[in-house]
């Protein structure tokens, strides 16, 4: 693959980067970012490839356990028959209610506990 990215960078003229995978031969597996940026001569022809590597293993992990998360509090709440909602207190609206609370309760029920949410936001900060 570095191969191609350094006939890319020479083809095109321009930088290239990349997250490759590389196998050790430890058999460890790390995730690298690539930059590969060509120094061109007076008449436009690349002389040189000027090239930085950097490890993101430990970031793709993070974002690996970001993902899995992510999808077990997505399942938690899609299952839940409670109601989940979010309210921004600034700008006093929901941001968030769970599916099975939208198609079990009519849209009275949603406004009144809106409204409800809006006036014990505002005696909160009042009372601050």
């Amino acid at each position: 693959m570095t191969r191609e990215l350094a006939a890319e960078a020479v083809r095109s003229g321009k930088e290239v980067k990349a997250d490759l995978i590389a196998n050790l031969q430890s058999g460890k597996t790390v995730y690298l970012h690539t930059i590969l940026q060509p120094k061109m001569d007076s008449d436009g022809k690349v002389v040189q490839l000027f090239g930085a590597v950097q490890d993101i293993t430990e970031r793709k992990k993070a974002e690996e356990a970001i993902r899995e998360s992510e999808q077990k509090f997505k399942s938690v709440v899609e299952a839940s028959p409670d109601i989940i909602y979010l309210f921004d207190v600034k700008s006093e609206q929901p941001t968030f209610m769970n599916a099975d609370f939208l198609l079990g309760h009519d849209l009275k029920g949603i406004r009144t506990l809106h409204a409800i949410l809006k006036r014990c936001t505002r005696r909160t900060w009042s009372m601050s």
